[in-house]
Order: C-alpha cells, then sequence, then structure tokens
C-alpha cells in the first residue's frame, strides 16, 4: 500500500495536467493558502463557492470570512481564522459545520477540512484547504425536521382521535349494555304483567279457603270456650255444692250442640288445609321472587330442574287451561348459574310452546338430562312449527311471527343472551305441522369460583319483609 502511494505521488509531480484533471473534476473547493493566508491556488469549484476572482496570481485572504454555524444569518461574529491555527501548530483540522461569507453579503453554509503542508525540514509552508457547500444539505434536513414535526403532530392529532374514538366506543358500548340490561328487565316486566291475572288467581285459591277455614276455626273456637267456661263452672260448683245436676245437664246441651267430637276431628284438618295454602303462597312469591331479580352477574349453585319446576309453577294457571305437561327430568348435579335467568329462560321456552299449540290444547314434554360434561333441557311442543325461512332469524332482536301486539321479539334474543353468558348454547329444530323442539345445553360447572353479589335494592327489600308484603310489592309493578 506504501509503494502504491509513493508511485501515485510520483506520477502526480512529473504530470501536472493529471492534477489539473483531478483538482478541476471535482465538486470540491479545493484552495491552497501559504502562511500569511494568501490563496495561493484555487480550482474551479472554489473560485465558483466561494466567489473568489480569477486566479491570476493574486494573493486573497479569506481572514473575517468564517462564522460560527449557529450565529443569526448576517449576524454574529466571525471566527478567528482556522487556517491560522492550522499553520500554527501544523495540525490538521476539521469543521464539520462553518457559515462562508461571499463578497456580496451571501453566507453559504460549508463544512472545512485544512491540512498544513509541512517540508522535509518541518517547517510548515502553508496549508491545503477543503470545503464542501452543505447548504443544500442543510436545506433538506431542516425540511426534515419540519416535516417529522408535522408527522408528530399528525400522529398526535390521530392518536388523539384515536383515543377519542375508542372512548366514545366504551361509551357506547356502556350505553349499550345499559340499553340491554333495560330491555331484559322491561322482558321480565312485560311476562309479569301478563302472568298477573294468573298469579293472582293462583294465590287467591288458598288465600280463599285459608280464610274460610279461619273464619269456620273462630266460630268453632267460640262454641270451646263455652263448652270449656262451663266447665269452669261445674268445676266451680262441684267443690261448693253437691247439688250440680242442672249444671251437668246444661253441659251436656252444649257438647252436643258443639259436636265436639267433630270439632275435634275437623280443626286439624282445617288448620292443615291452612298450612298447605300458605306453603302453596310462598312457592308462589318465592319463584317469582326469583324470576324477577334483576341481578343478571349473581352466580350460585343450583338445581336446574328447580328453575324448570319453578317455571312450571308460575306458568301454572295458564298452562293447565290449554296444554298437558309431561315431564321427565333426570338426575342432575347442582351448576353455577343464575337461577333468576334460567328460570326466565325456561318460562320463556315453556311459554311459547304453550302458544304454539291449537286452540284445543296439545302435549309439551321437557326433559333433563346429563350428557357428558353439559346439562341438557329439551322443550319439544306439537305446534304448528316454525317456517324455515325464519328460523335463521329466530334469535334476533324485536324479530316475532306473532300477530302485532302480541309479542316484542325480544325473548328468544333475551333467551340466546342468558345462554351465551352461561358458555351454552340453544339449538331449535322444528317441522311444519309436526312442532317444535328447543335444546338448551349448559356447561355442568359445579365450582363456584367468585360470586359477583350486585344485588337489587328491591330485592333485598323483598329478603326482610313477609309473604303478604312481598305478593302486594310483585304485583304492584307497573
Amino acid at each position: 500500500m506504501h509503494d502504491n502511494k509513493n508511485r501515485l505521488i510520483q506520477r502526480f509531480a512529473a504530470d501536472e495536467e493529471l492534477v489539473e484533471n483531478i483538482l478541476e473534476g471535482t465538486g470540491e473547493a479545493i484552495l491552497f493558502v501559504d502562511c500569511d493566508e494568501a490563496i495561493l491556488l484555487a480550482n474551479a469549484a472554489a473560485e465558483q463557492l466561494l466567489d473568489l476572482p480569477a486566479a491570476d496570481g493574486t494573493a486573497v485572504s479569506l481572514h473575517g470570512r468564517c462564522y460560527p454555524a449557529d450565529a443569526d444569518e448576517g449576524g454574529g461574529q466571525p471566527l478567528d481564522c482556522p487556517f491560522c491555527a492550522v499553520l500554527a501548530s501544523g495540525q490538521k483540522c476539521r469543521i464539520p459545520e462553518i457559515r462562508f461569507a461571499q463578497a456580496d453579503g451571501r453566507f453559504l453554509r460549508t463544512s472545512l477540512t485544512c491540512v498544513p503542508d509541512v517540508g522535509s525540514d518541518g517547517v510548515v509552508r502553508g496549508a491545503l484547504v477543503f470545503i464542501r457547500d452543505i447548504s443544500e444539505r442543510k436545506k433538506l434536513e431542516r425540511e426534515l425536521v419540519l416535516l417529522n414535526e408535522e408527522l408528530e403532530q399528525t400522529v398526535t392529532l390521530r392518536t388523539n382521535a384515536v383515543r377519542e374514538a375508542n372512548e366514545n366506543l366504551s361509551r357506547t358500548m356502556e350505553q349499550l349494555q345499559s340499553a340491554k340490561d333495560q330491555l331484559v328487565h322491561s322482558e321480565k316486566m312485560a311476562s309479569i304483567g301478563q302472568l298477573a291475572a294468573g298469579v293472582a288467581h293462583e294465590i287467591n285459591n288458598p288465600v280463599s279457603f285459608i280464610k274460610t277455614n279461619i273464619m269456620s276455626l273462630e266460630e268453632n273456637f267460640e262454641s270451646i270456650h263455652q263448652l270449656i267456661t262451663a266447665y269452669e263452672e261445674l268445676r266451680s260448683a262441684a267443690a261448693a255444692d253437691p247439688g250440680t245436676e242442672a249444671i251437668r245437664t246444661r253441659i251436656e246441651a252444649i257438647r252436643e250442640d258443639a259436636s265436639i267430637e267433630y270439632l275435634l276431628e275437623d280443626i286439624p284438618e282445617l288448620l292443615a288445609d291452612s298450612v298447605d295454602g300458605a306453603d302453596r303462597i310462598r312457592d308462589i312469591v318465592t319463584n317469582l321472587r326469583s324470576f324477577a331479580r334483576t341481578d343478571s352477574q349473581r352466580r350460585e349453585k343450583f338445581q336446574v330442574n328447580d328453575c324448570i319446576d319453578g317455571a312450571l309453577k308460575i306458568l301454572n294457571n295458564e298452562l293447565k287451561y290449554r296444554c298437558t305437561v309431561h315431564k321427565e327430568l333426570g338426575e342432575l348435579p347442582e351448576i353455577v348459574c343464575s337461577s333468576g335467568q334460567l328460570s326466565q329462560v325456561f318460562m320463556n321456552l315453556v311459554g311459547n310452546a304453550c302458544h304454539a299449540l291449537p286452540e284445543e290444547g296439545g302435549d309439551i314434554r321437557i326433559r333433563s338430562r346429563l350428557d357428558g360434561e353439559n346439562v341438557v333441557v329439551t322443550v319439544a311442543d306439537g305446534g304448528s312449527g316454525i317456517d324455515p325461512e325464519h328460523l335463521t332469524r329466530l334469535f334476533d332482536p324485536f324479530f316475532t311471527t306473532k300477530e302485532v301486539g302480541k309479542g316484542t321479539g325480544l325473548g328468544l334474543s333475551i333467551v340466546h343472551g342468558i345462554i351465551e353468558e352461561h358458555e351454552g348454547r340453544i339449538e331449535v329444530d322444528s317441522e311444519l305441522g309436526v312442532g317444535t323442539t328447543f335444546t338448551v345445553s349448559l356447561p355442568a360447572n359445579t365450582e363456584l369460583e367468585e360470586v359477583v353479589d350486585v344485588i337489587d335494592s328491591s330485592a333485598d327489600l323483598l329478603e326482610d319483609t313477609d309473604p303478604a308484603l312481598e305478593l302486594d310489592l310483585l304485583l304492584s309493578v307497573d
């Protein structure tokens, strides 16, 4: 490498034309200054770049034409001549950016490299200066900075817009969830409203005979009271006067009129009937209360068969006049679920099955079984069936095949949502003229990991009230 360099230097020294071509062929300004800072040599690029006169042997100095890169345009104090330092120290100097003043007052942004020319005697004879115009590059850099700033502003605006859109979407999702909860609750209230007459009839029967039994018991108790009073008088009289024949005669007459033997048999039966009626009222109110709960996030271990039975008890008045319900409920484990929501599912499915039957009535068959890791419930009717073109839209909100005013179109949509919330599935199989079967499959999850107990205030109120007040509260829903 060193030999090649020496040969190249020797060639340059022997071939002035080659040197001239190199100097003039480069786009970089090349100068040679002497120890007095006079320019002894300048190529064409230097003459054009630095606005120098044509090289005619006249010495021209660059002193006072170099300014710091960060000074304001046209302002600031000139730098000490970089050539002086190189000439004095004999050390190479490179300045990445320096502003160079031209004769017309304009400034160029340049980079400068100054290499000392040291003779064989070690004395600095001058310096070779390389100057490159970086004005265009700096302009592009400034434009790039501006573009980056604009880009950052655009990104910031877009980010804020996306954030705002996400916030709006979150609010919309919350509003949709709230609307869904209100629709579910409205559907419950509509169902309760439709059931009110039937429930009132169901409750009225046990209430009527409880009241009749109690009134009869009050009348009979008056006779018992008279008899006991007479016995007390007899005891007192017998203690004071041996002649008690008249009192004993009176007592026998009272016994005969009161039919004591009959009372002793009848009163327990009346009381048993009253207790049975009270139990029926309690069951009806309990099932209504479970159905009316709004705490959709509540999960507890519950028996699905009990949900089915509870739904049938609430619907009993509507079902008993129109159909015969056949139950085949298998042995099931308690699963983690919302009992109120599942009761709503089965009420809806059984109610729809009842409405699908002809006027003369028919049969509804309800089966439950454990199928592997799933609890499966089927509700089948012998009704008219569902048109195949309607099956794909059956669970769509507000879709109904009922007459105007007889259906909201929300029942099966809510049923589908409840089953999905329980990570289950619901399927429908229907044939025109034969009937329809709904199949509900729920995971047999028996592990209660976490119970989110968010109880509605009305449900809390019902927990602490007696059955009569519960009934008033449930039936007073508008």
